[in-house]
């Protein structure tokens, strides 16, 4: 989740890393929420002193409550749609992530859904 400046190490996210590893997450789990890489993570973590856990970590069926309340959802899209979605949030200056998030958030609580999926 980038933030102020692009910056993916921000305050926000190393709180947010302080609880996923808190809850045994790893930094495969950690680096897919906040969008970076599990290396990144882990060089990080031992820079702030988060302990991370050895071994295959959590799954990523936390409850929401449990990650500031936020849950991760992994999407996977096809090419020219993301490159179309990364396009619209550099114009909207936010990131892939947090566009993605708003517009899914918007479609689920107008419940735009149904039209989208109906034939």
């Amino acid at each position: 989740m980038l933030n102020d400046q692009g910056r993916i190490f921000n305050s926000q996210n190393i709180d947010l890393m302080r609880q996923m590893a808190a809850q045994g997450c790893s930094a495969r789990e950690i680096a897919e929420v906040i969008g970076s890489t599990a290396s990144s993570v882990r060089a990080k973590c031992s820079h702030e002193r988060i302990r991370l856990k050895r071994g295959r970590g959590r799954a990523l069926s936390l409850q929401a409550e449990q990650i500031g309340g936020q849950a991760p959802l992994v999407a996977y899209l096809p090419g020219p749609i993301y490159a179309q979605l990364v396009q619209k949030a550099n114009e909207l200056q936010q990131s892939p992530s947090v566009l993605a998030s708003m517009l899914l958030s918007a479609v689920i609580v107008g419940d735009h859904y149904r039209a989208l999926i109906e034939d």
